[in-house]
């Protein structure tokens, strides 16, 4: 999802691709989305999702997104400015969604994650219901708290989903 645009995209594998750990196309569609942000923003983008998601690329012949140097993509971790610039109880993502009156995330088990890589198809729609919640309020966070990284709400790349279900 982008700052300014209400949508979020999903992708997801389906049952068979859960089973046999097939997820190369949604590598590829998910490293077109961060390839073509000015900004990636997360609650702990910097120390799980950009190194996770790197790893996928990369096993898949994919160049990894970079973080530091040169042709660097910013980052906007919203943990690291709750740590750094607020002082809450907590500083996980669904206590500070509830806490700034945004919903909280869906509980998902061990289990459920089990049975989503043994391709259950309503456990990988609870997952998909479940990382479209994490991104919604993640979403909310950033929007909060971009005052604390000196940035405005317009800013970011605008994306679009051709006909083809590429991006450009």
């Amino acid at each position: 999802s982008y700052v300014g645009n209400d949508n979020v995209w999903t992708g997801f594998v389906t049952p068979d691709e859960a089973r046999c750990r097939c997820d190369a196309g949604i590598a590829t569609r998910l490293h077109a989305l961060m390839d073509a942000a000015e900004i990636i923003a997360g609650h702990n983008v910097d120390g799980f999702d950009i190194r996770k998601c790197n790893t996928v690329f990369m096993r898949h012949g994919l160049t990894p997104i970079p973080t530091v140097g040169e042709g660097a993509k910013k980052t906007i971790d919203t943990l690291k400015l709750a740590r750094r610039k607020l002082d809450h109880e907590s500083n996980c993502l669904n206590y500070l969604a509830k806490y700034y009156g945004l919903n909280g995330k869906d509980e998902i088990t061990k289990e459920d994650w089990r049975m989503a890589t043994a391709g259950d198809k309503r456990t990988l729609e609870k997952i998909e219901k479940y990382c479209r919640g994490d991104v919604t309020s993640g979403k909310g966070i950033l929007e909060k708290f971009l005052p604390l990284a000196n940035k405005k709400k317009t800013f970011g790349s605008q994306i679009k989903k051709t006909n083809e279900g590429d991006y450009e």
